[in-house]
């Protein structure tokens, strides 16, 4: 397990590409502003191929929770909501990148052999704010839990 810390989006994109390129599938857990940074920097890389993009402005949705960012072995990406129909999704990622305020239930939905890392923010101004790296059995998360429902 490591702690990996990811100040802007160039950085994120790259470390998703090497790990799409080792063969993992790569899921990005970020709100809008920075999935659509991410998402930039996705399409300006050359290899990756689009696949299916659900993402917009809160302003017209009303949706104001995560996305899943994801890049496949393959070098698909693709951007959905990570809530719907009243529950979150299964990312089925190998890998996992996780901002410090997604909610917890995201957590329970990792498949059990699932390492994931947990630090990004690319557009945030409260860079004071740490974040662990956790694991699904980890004791000490302080994830918190971000929604009432």
């Amino acid at each position: 397990m490591k702690r990996l810390e990811f100040h802007d989006a160039s950085s994120i994109a790259e470390h998703m590409i090497k790990t799409a390129s080792d063969g993992l599938n790569v899921v990005a857990v970020l709100f809008f502003d920075d999935a659509a940074t991410l998402m930039r920097e996705l399409i300006s890389c050359q290899d990756i191929d689009l696949g299916c993009i659900e993402i917009m402005m809160q302003e017209y949705n009303g949706y104001n929770r995560e996305y899943y960012v994801s890049l496949s072995s393959d070098g698909i990406m693709s951007v959905e909501r990570a809530w719907d129909h009243n529950r979150y999704l299964d990312p089925e990622p190998d890998v996992m990148i996780l901002d410090c305020k997604a909610d917890i239930r995201i957590k329970e939905k990792i498949p059990e052999n699932c390492c994931f890392e947990i630090e990004s923010i690319i557009n945030r101004s409260d860079k004071d704010d740490k974040c662990i790296t956790c694991c699904k059995d980890c004791t000490n998360c302080d994830i918190s839990n971000q929604y009432d429902d």
